[in-house]
């Protein structure tokens, strides 16, 4: 009898294991072009605890047990080379920014005192809902590259301040259309 118990145990726990109907199915896909993302690192975490790693298919999918999906206190961070890193929360469809960058030349045709510093801000245009800076001390005459949001329009903010952090200089460059995984060349900053 107790084989007998044993035998139905562990057959219902195999069959536990094997359900897998309360799973959630997650897609990540790059937010310009929609397209799925192979090979992108999956995080599932609550606080500073791992819950669950694993990495998107061919088709950018990955399972999520429901339990995790309906909890408002698990995080999903997503990684993959040439993207943005992302954290999300409830969603199916999670879209990952694809990288670009500003090759931005910065000319200084103005005098400014010791320890002034130019500041360069890179936003999406027109929300300005994700925004990458870069500060340095005054160079005379250099090119920078600053990472932005492929495949997506950006205004570049410039300000010139002094070591007391009070502007002294300010200007911007618009309509910045930065591709997807590549650079946008020829940009003159004259400060």
């Amino acid at each position: 009898m107790k084989r007998i118990l044993f035998l139905v145990f562990v057959l219902a726990s195999c069959k536990k294991e094997a359900n897998h109907s309360g799973d959630v199915s997650m897609t990540v896909v790059d937010k310009v072009t929609n397209t799925p993302i192979k090979g992108a690192a999956v995080s599932v975490s609550r606080a500073s605890t791992v819950l669950l790693t694993t990495v998107t298919d061919g088709k950018g999918s990955f399972q999520l047990a429901s339990e995790y999906f309906n909890d408002a206190t698990i995080a999903i961070n997503i990684t993959k080379e040439k993207y943005w890193d992302n954290a999300f929360s409830k969603t199916s469809i999670l879209k990952l920014v694809p990288e670009g960058w500003l090759q931005v030349r910065v000319h200084k045709t103005g005098t400014y005192p010791a320890l002034s510093k130019i500041i360069l801000e890179a936003s999406t245009t027109p929300e300005k809902d994700m925004t990458t800076a870069k500060y340095f001390m005054t160079p005379s005459d250099s090119t920078i590259n600053i990472r932005a949001m492929g495949g997506q329009q950006h205004e570049l903010d410039w300000r010139v301040t002094d070591a007391n952090d009070r502007s002294l200089n300010s200007g911007a460059l618009s309509n910045l259309q930065v591709p997807r995984f590549d650079t946008v060349k020829n940009i003159t900053v004259d400060y």
